[in-house]
């Protein structure tokens, strides 16, 4: 009779000895591991705007590039069409002087519209991906902020279930003085 009482007491005397070294064990790594999950997530970040900002960089550099071209473009046609106005004006003819005029000024005023239209373009691709990156930084802040009052609170329930188990051996003991 005197052995099945032991039983009682042994068994889960034995099983929280074997367990508190396992959760030390692993709360002692959990941070470890919580950290590196932040700093990989962290690294990808960065990554991912390194990669953003280089394409944006290369948008601006092709977007530099197509002005030089058009400005150049300009330039000859421009150098056309004054050459094509001055023989107009040896010839005498201010009616196709006008119209040359008119042309050109339409032209030029096709080439902004179009330059404008592109550039808002651009500036409306910069504005949608910095709202994305906004949203998921508060995302990835609300997450963590979220995991740690999880970890306090896992801390919490713990710390709680030691206290019973003491109060609960406390009891035991009580009762085997008194029996």
């Amino acid at each position: 009779m005197k052995k099945s009482k032991y039983a009682y007491f042994l068994f889960p005397l034995l099983a929280l000895v074997i367990f508190i070294p396992i959760y030390l064990n692993y709360d002692a790594h959990y941070d470890q591991h919580v950290a590196e999950l932040a700093k990989k997530k962290d690294d990808e970040k960065q990554a991912q705007l390194a990669e953003q900002n280089r394409l944006r960089q290369k948008a601006v550099d092709d977007a530099v590039a197509e002005t030089k071209r058009r400005a150049e473009e300009k330039r000859r046609k421009d150098e056309a069409e004054a050459k094509r106005v001055q023989e107009m004006q040896e010839l005498g003819g201010t009616v196709s002087k006008v119209r040359s005029e008119r042309e050109q000024l339409r032209d030029k005023v096709n080439r902004l519209s179009d330059s404008v239209k592109d550039a808002q373009a651009e500036v409306d691709k910069i504005k949608a991906q910095e709202a994305r990156d906004k949203q998921e930084q508060t995302f990835i802040e609300q997450y963590v902020a979220k995991a740690q009052a999880n970890v306090k609170n896992l801390n919490e329930v713990m710390q709680k279930i030691i206290e019973a188990d003491a109060a609960a051996e406390a009891a035991r003991a009580a009762a085997a003085k008194k029996s």
